[in-house]
């Protein structure tokens, strides 16, 4: 394909000949148009590839990034575009073509819905996140990355929301109220609860239990803390999002909902907060 010239004048000259030719072409056949839109329904396009070509055409990769039409063009470009210059002047459009408008108008605008979604997750992401994470009032050294015991698997989940009859142990709201099934927390937020032998830092978690239940320089979590380690309840969406993970830091005597629910399971459970039969 032959470069556009740079000169005004060369380039003017180059578009007039350009329609000229495309003029001059003979109109195709009521059969090579229909191959052509056979053809195009045939091609299934992706809404990741719809995403890619907006991608591709905004912001810095857009051809006028950065530049700024004269007024004078902006004003030829107007005229070419209303009253008797306007391609569709006198005309009226069908309707089905309506409705094929509509069609892509509404996915066009779903398209950028969902691309504008993805930027603010994104910019969410950072000013929450930042270097290592450190801004986030969550952040607690990275711990939440790691990955849960593996026998905190669906049948312990699902024993341990029998266990408590199916209801959310703060607001007593069914599974049917929910919505969902329960979300199984743990109440002193150890993930390696009941595979004990790989916690790695063991003051860490002791620093949450009850005074005189932690043995602090101990190198084996005794029978008492693993009872309270392991300790799990079900909560429903919304009460689960009122764990404070600030918590975390506070003696277990200061916090709330740690206190209540080991509470709840020592004088109404014994203790227990599954079956260990069916552990």
């Amino acid at each position: 394909m032959t470069p556009m010239p740079k000169d005004p004048i060369k380039r003017e000259e180059t578009l007039k000949r350009m329609s000229e030719a495309q003029k001059a072409r003979p109109p195709r056949s009521e059969e090579t148009r229909k191959k052509m839109s056979e053809s195009a329904k045939k091609k299934i396009v992706t809404l990741e590839h719809r995403l890619n070509i907006s991608r591709s055409i905004s912001g810095i990769n857009h051809p006028m990034f950065g530049k700024h039409h004269k007024e004078e063009s902006k004003k030829k470009m107007s005229e070419k575009k209303t009253g008797v210059n306007h391609p569709n002047f006198g005309k009226h459009l069908s309707e089905s073509t309506r409705e094929k408008l509509s069609k892509s108008n509404k996915i066009s605008y779903s398209l950028q819905s969902k691309e504008k979604l993805m930027e603010r997750k994104i910019k969410s992401s950072k000013s929450h996140t930042g270097k290592c994470g450190v801004k986030s009032s969550n952040w607690r050294g990275g711990i939440s990355f790691l990955p849960y015991c593996p026998k905190f698997n669906r049948s312990l989940k699902k024993n341990v929301r029998n266990f408590f009859g199916n209801k959310c142990v703060l607001c007593e709201k069914t599974r049917d109220e929910n919505g969902m099934e329960f979300i199984v927390h743990h109440v002193f937020t150890e993930k390696m609860a009941c595979c004990e032998s790989r916690i790695e830092e063991m003051n860490l978690i002791r620093e949450r239990l009850p005074q005189g239940v932690a043995r602090f320089g101990d190198e084996e979590f005794s029978e008492e803390e693993i009872m309270y380690i392991r300790m799990m309840v079900p909560l429903c969406r919304k009460c689960h999002g009122k764990q404070n993970l600030k918590s975390e830091q506070l003696p277990y005597e200061q916090t709330t909902y740690r206190k209540f629910f080991t509470e709840l399971i020592l004088n109404e459970y014994g203790g227990k907060c599954y079956s260990e039969e069916k552990k």
